[in-house]
């Protein structure tokens, strides 16, 4: 429910704050009845949540998405293929950068991850169809996050198979990455998912693996080539024990099944060494390298990005929390 005034201007605007109820009625466990409240500060945040999808929507028609891209690298030996993480971050009208933490909820709440996934995929596969080779001459792989939304629609999968087809451009550049609840609630869509685009011959990454209370039961279900260690057990390694003991575990079991595994998270050289002698195989963080602008990983690139607006701090644009 919401108020009514008769200098309430145009119809679209009068219902917004009775969708927000709405919203906050869902929230709050259904089956209620909600009255909008400007000062209630889940009210609040639906009002921001609203005020971000235009935005979202705004950035994707008016080029202020902007792509980074971040190193992953071998622990063990010469690195044949330059692997990074994509990371896609949103500025402002003005050119600043906005939180992923802002902008990343409204588009999970309000159905728009399936958008940015779609636009992150695009840009991923025109520029490796472009740009088959980083500075040193070794072929490029993106790893790429996609999202629950994604993983459960029905056209999600026809889309990365069309971009393929349309660009010819080899899957096994793709390394597309899944979180481990995500895999676990969209299970046989999931599986399928996997299963189609790596006969094709993308790469697939099991992410944030370990939070989960069945983590290694899980891994008879999903056909992976890479296991990513959930940063909690990699960012305290050097003090805690049973972090330690977890990542060898993990390890262990993934090089027993011909997974690879990678460390996120990788702020030290401590840390880096201590990884490295568990068996892990590849690692990613700050101290192995930042964030850096896509348009920027290739030398002569044609990449022209149109978020010309602003030069954007890495430190601000890194996978939060960092």
């Amino acid at each position: 429910m919401a108020p009514l005034s008769q200098d309430g201007g145009a119809a679209s605007s009068v219902l917004v704050p009775a969708q927000i109820a709405c919203q906050a009625a869902k929230d709050r466990g259904r089956g209620r009845v909600e009255v909008y409240e400007s000062a209630d500060q889940s009210i609040i945040r639906r009002m921001d949540d609203l005020n971000q999808v235009g935005s979202i929507r705004s950035a994707i028609e008016g080029g202020r998405l902007v792509l980074f891209a971040q190193p992953i690298t071998y622990l063990s030996g010469n690195q044949n293929v330059a692997y990074h993480e994509l990371l896609v971050r949103m500025l402002n009208t003005a050119g600043e950068p906005v939180p992923p933490s802002e902008f990343m909820g409204a588009a999970e709440r309000y159905q728009l991850m399936q958008e940015l996934d779609r636009w992150v995929v695009n840009k991923a596969v025109e520029t490796l169809t472009d740009e088959l080779q980083d500075s040193r001459g070794r072929p490029i792989r993106f790893a790429i996050n996609l999202s629950g939304q994604s993983i459960g629609s029905e056209n999600f999968l026809d889309f990365i198979k069309d971009e393929l087809s349309r660009t010819g451009l080899d899957p096994s550049r793709l390394c597309l990455e899944i979180t481990e609840t995500v895999a676990v609630g969209n299970l046989k869509k999931a599986q399928t998912f996997i299963a189609e685009l790596r006969d094709l011959g993308c790469q697939f990454s099991l992410d944030d693996f370990g939070t989960g209370l069945s983590s290694f039961a899980y891994l008879k279900m999903f056909e992976v080539d890479k296991l990513k260690i959930d940063g909690s057990f990699v960012r305290d390694i050097c003090e805690n024990e049973v972090s330690r003991s977890m990542v060898a575990a993990i390890a262990e079991i993934a090089r027993v099944m011909g997974i690879e595994t990678v460390a996120e998270y990788v702020q030290s050289e401590a840390i880096l060494d201590t990884v490295r002698e568990l068996g892990v195989d590849w690692g990613q963080g700050f101290h192995i390298g930042e964030p850096i602008r896509l348009r920027d990983l290739f030398e002569n690139s044609t990449i022209v990005d149109k978020a010309d607006l602003a030069d954007v701090d890495p430190s601000l644009i890194d996978k939060l929390p960092a």
